[in-house]
């Protein structure tokens, strides 16, 4: 594996924007203060990777920021990947979210647990994706924290050994040999299994010929059984027949019956309404025959006048306009007659005032008398005509009261006669329905005579079916029963035979799987673990020859020296004496930690069985060093023969031997990351 770049935000310290790290191959030395954030990272490398492990996202997301994220890009067999995994704090705490990988140029969503198998398949890791488990592998052969470094070599035995099976590739061997025990248990369980399945194999065959014998006598008596239940199911079906027709006559008859009130309350109901249309006909004939005589009476009458009294009206009403203005005439004329009498009695103009003479006015004055005789004699005679009109119009109007009157009776006469039509047709109909309703009413009576007699026989055909159908029940019981035996008989001679054939295969297996128990484990788990044992003790050489050769590439002194034993622990020997690990000094367990490291490196470069050959990430390898342990480094990285080793260190002293040197500073705006050297 070959990092390629880093992209984090609001990761720990680096919370001012985005920060982008462009990973080069060769030496890498990431320099800074402690505490400049330095190591945060190593742990978003290794967080983009395989997620959590034993960090938590509260130690990941910068303090205050609600979310953040790191992407990484890498190489890994020439291909090359990013992987991308952010966070959000919630009320809960800090979660993944938004995790993804891309796979050339393709982008695949993934939960955060999904994505750290997703890249443990890449690389090849052969360790479980627990996503809340750190990676083993990844911690031993590339990358351990500084304060993990000498935790390395104070594992648990065993549990070192299984990590270095992983990275070496060996574990397969164990695991085939644990297997192989699994294999071989099962084997004997398998064994004692078919022992017991084969014990009664004897006592199944004679029970075999048993059942056999049995079955062959019920065969013998199944066809009379059938016979008699055949006879019984047909003498059953025949009275079910009758039983039926039956039960439907007497449904017939039951159902005509409850329609006989129904039918004389109908003859009733149509009796009455002929009666009451009989009686309304003739009442209605009564009231014709009246108003006809009425009408009859009327046309013998004479009309008073030729004149309508609308015509009469008008002329009632010029009469009185004209003896109107026949008095208003007389009126101006007597007013004449004063006005003349006064002049003549007076003897002055009324305009002038000049004397008259009286003569002069005295024929004009009878004049106007004779006028006003002859306008009263006139107002006479027309009212008199005016009376004459008015008695007229009188009679007129109760004439035409009377022909409005003989015309509405006309009408009603017609009416009437309209009424008898229709009642004559409804009594026609409802004679013709009471004739009907009494025919039906008469065959009802008749049918429902016979209920009695139907009755008597249903009892008689229930009784003699209640018989059949219990010699039917007997005999298709017995016909049941035998043939259930026979049947249950005949399963019974199938189990038996087969198990007899498993049994017998069971003792035939027997035999082959005993072989195969003492060829698991007499041959091939000691096979197996001479295998293993040979590989690891090769392994154990070339580490053990690496160790040495690190470690006193940093201690030059020929008073010490280290090597592991079988179980890969670190011995420290001073002048030939076993030293315990926790009395050495910082600087001694510093070199023996870091020279293990390195030699598991390169083993692990030899064998390529992971992506870890290519990759060496050292954080504050040289804690505790001297001066001239530092200046050993650069010989020691050389002899890696890594692609890419990215260290990270407050000594500047290593800045010599770094191919590539880059700045990590601190500031109020959080982290920086700076090139110092390998610029392109």
């Amino acid at each position: 594996m070959i990092l390629e770049s880093l992209r984090l935000n609001n990761i720990r310290s680096y919370h001012d924007g985005e920060t982008i790290v462009e990973f080069p191959l060769g030496t890498v030395l990431f320099e800074g203060d402690v505490g400049s954030g330095k190591s945060t990272l190593l742990y978003a490398v290794e967080f983009a990777l395989f997620g959590f492990g034993d960090m938590s996202g509260s130690y990941l997301l910068t303090e205050g920021k609600d979310q953040g994220f790191v992407s990484l890009r890498f190489l890994e067999q020439g291909n090359s990947f990013e992987v991308h995994r952010g966070l959000k704090r919630r009320k809960s705490g800090v979660a993944q979210e938004d995790c993804y990988i891309i796979v050339g140029g393709e982008k695949e969503a993934l939960s955060p647990s999904d994505l750290k198998s997703r890249v443990i398949d890449i690389l090849k890791f052969n360790e479980p994706s627990n996503p809340r488990a750190e990676s083993l592998i990844f911690r031993f052969a590339i990358f351990t924290p500084q304060e993990q470094m000498k935790e390395i070599v104070q594992r648990r035995v065993e549990e070192r050994l299984q990590t270095l099976r992983r990275v070496f590739g060996v574990e397969e061997y164990k695991v085939a040999a644990d297997n192989s025990d699994l294999l071989r248990n099962s084997v004997k369980n398998q064994v004692s299994r078919l022992l017991g399945e084969s014990a009664q194999l004897e006592e199944k065959e004679a029970e075999l010929q048993q059942v056999e014998e049995e079955i062959r006598g019920l065969e013998r008596k199944l066809p009379t059984l059938e016979r008699a239940e055949r006879e019984s199911g047909r003498k059953v079906e025949e009275l079910n027949e009758r039983q039926r027709g039956l039960q439907s006559d007497r449904a017939r008859i039951q159902e005509i019956s409850t329609k006989i009130p129904e039918l004389r309350a109908r003859v009733g109901r149509l009796e009455k309404l002929v009666q009451t249309e009989q009686e309304s006909e003739e009442k209605e004939t009564l009231r014709l025959r009246e108003k006809e005589s009425a009408i009859a009476s009327f046309r013998m009458q004479k009309k008073p006048e030729e004149l309508t009294s609308a015509e009469m009206e008008e002329r009632v009403e010029e009469l009185r306009r004209t003896i109107a203005q026949k008095k208003e005439d007389r009126g101006r004329l007597e007013q004449q007659l004063r006005d003349t009498t006064k002049l003549i009695q007076e003897g002055l103009c009324p305009t002038c005032g000049q004397p008259i003479d009286p003569s002069a006015f005295g024929g004009r004055a009878e004049h106007v008398r004779q006028d006003i005789s002859k306008l009263d004699e006139e107002v006479k005679s027309l009212e008199k005509e005016l009376k004459t009109a008015m008695d007229t119009l009188k009679e007129t109007r109760t004439y035409e009261e009377e022909k409005r009157s003989m015309q509405r009776l006309e009408e009603e006469c017609k009416e009437i006669r309209e009424r008898l039509e229709n009642s004559a047709k409804r009594l026609r109909d409802y004679l013709n329905e009471l004739d009907l309703a009494r025919k039906s009413l008469a065959d009802s009576l008749e049918e429902a005579s016979k209920f009695e007699a139907i009755q008597t026989q249903i009892s008689q055909v229930d009784q003699e079916l209640s018989e059949a159908q219990t010699l039917w029940k007997q005999s298709r019981d017995n016909l049941t029963k035998t043939m259930t035996q026979r049947d249950e008989k005949t399963r019974r001679v199938d189990e038996l035979r087969s198990e007899i054939v498993r049994m017998k295969q069971a003792r035939e297996r027997v035999n082959m799987m005993k072989e195969y128990e003492i060829w698991l484990s007499e041959y091939f788990r000691p096979t197996v673990e001479l295998i293993e044992r040979q590989v690891m003790l090769e392994m154990n050489a070339r580490f053990n020859q690496e160790f040495q050769r690190f470690f006193s590439a940093l201690v030059d002194d020929p008073e010490v020296s280290v090597r592991v034993n079988e179980e890969f622990t670190p011995i420290f020997e001073r002048q030939s004496f076993e030293q315990e690990y926790d009395a050495l000094s910082g600087g001694e367990r510093t070199s023996i930690a870091l020279a293990y490291r390195l030699a598991l490196n390169v083993v692990v470069q030899q064998e390529a069985t992971t992506g870890a050959g290519d990759l060496l990430i050292l954080d504050e390898p040289t804690d505790g060093f001297s001066k001239e342990q530092l200046s050993k480094m650069r010989d020691i990285l050389k002899a890696l023969n890594s692609k890419q080793v990215i260290l990270v260190s407050h000594e500047r002293e290593l800045e010599a031997m770094a191919d590539h040197i880059f700045r990590v500073d601190k500031g109020e705006g959080g982290s920086r990351v700076s090139r110092q050297k390998g610029l392109v």
